[in-house]
């Protein structure tokens, strides 16, 4: 009775696990060590995913140009021209740049008008950091002798409005260039600078001041002049400059002439 008892009770708890896993009481115990070999079944199904996410990590190292990836949905590229970073030029370089194109301008200016034609009001692209750049050829080539560290003579704008000692004063400035206030009249301010140590000589560099003897091309007879070098070239073996320059009757504004032989002047370059 009790051997009964138990082998019912045991018959009924089978019956029950067979209907909690779909299967039939008789196969009860089958069902259940199959459910291991369902999972691993899921698994292999999985497979390929994984063998492709570990074939992508496993890849070659990418080209330096050009990239492609199966992502498993599509491919997706980038292209040389994706990856191409832009070339940018160096300080220097956009220098230079901005010089050239001014000369273009300059030679053209030139051989239209001829040496000597005053252009009013023209357009002054050189800047300070211009200057800046093109000045560093000069480093290492300073006369024997000369302190970077002389004084300057610089109190502020003394001079006259629009006389052409107040327009170097300024534009020397506006050029990250120093200037003194009380340099002289124009044919004075090489000959000062000297006195203060700052560079001169014969050999003219873009942002210099640059003293004209008195009486000197249309110059005051007594007082001289004094104009900015705003540009340095070449054309057709001859070297010319392009000054920038003012006087009472330009009421604070300028005027430009391409000079050529600038050696037969002076220049004040810092």
């Amino acid at each position: 009775m009790a051997s009964a008892l138990v082998s019912a009770t045991v018959f009924s708890l089978m019956t029950a696990a067979a209907t909690m896993t779909g299967a039939t009481p008789g196969r009860a115990a089958s069902s259940l060590s199959t459910m291991p070999a369902m999972a691993a079944s899921r698994s292999e199904a999985r497979t390929p995913l994984a063998e492709s996410s570990n074939e992508v990590a496993s890849s070659p190292a990418a080209p330096s140009v050009g990239v492609s990836v199966d992502a498993g949905d599509g491919v997706w590229a980038l292209s040389d021209e994706d990856l191409e970073v832009p070339y940018s030029k160096s300080p220097a370089e956009k220098a230079q740049d901005l010089m050239s194109e001014q000369t273009a301008k300059d030679i053209e200016e030139l051989k239209e008008n001829g040496e000597g034609s005053f252009i009013e009001n023209g357009p002054l692209t050189l800047t300070a950091d211009v200057v800046k750049e093109l000045n560093k050829q000069y480093e290492g080539r300073e006369p024997e002798g000369w302190d970077p560290n002389h004084a300057t003579g610089d109190e502020g704008n003394a001079y006259s409005f629009s006389q052409c000692t107040w327009w170097a004063y300024k534009r020397r400035h506006e050029l990250g260039l120093p200037a003194g206030s009380h340099m002289g009249d124009g044919r004075m301010w090489t000959g000062t600078g000297k006195s203060l140590g700052y560079w001169v000589d014969n050999t003219p560099h873009i942002g210099d001041a640059m003293s004209f003897p008195a009486g000197s091309m249309g110059s005051d007879p007594y007082y001289g002049h004094v104009a900015i070098v705003e540009n340095v070239f070449e054309y057709e073996g001859k070297t010319y400059i392009k000054t920038s320059e003012s006087g009472a009757s330009y009421d604070g504004g300028h005027f430009s002439r391409i000079i050529g032989n600038p050696e037969r002047f002076e220049y004040m370059h810092y």
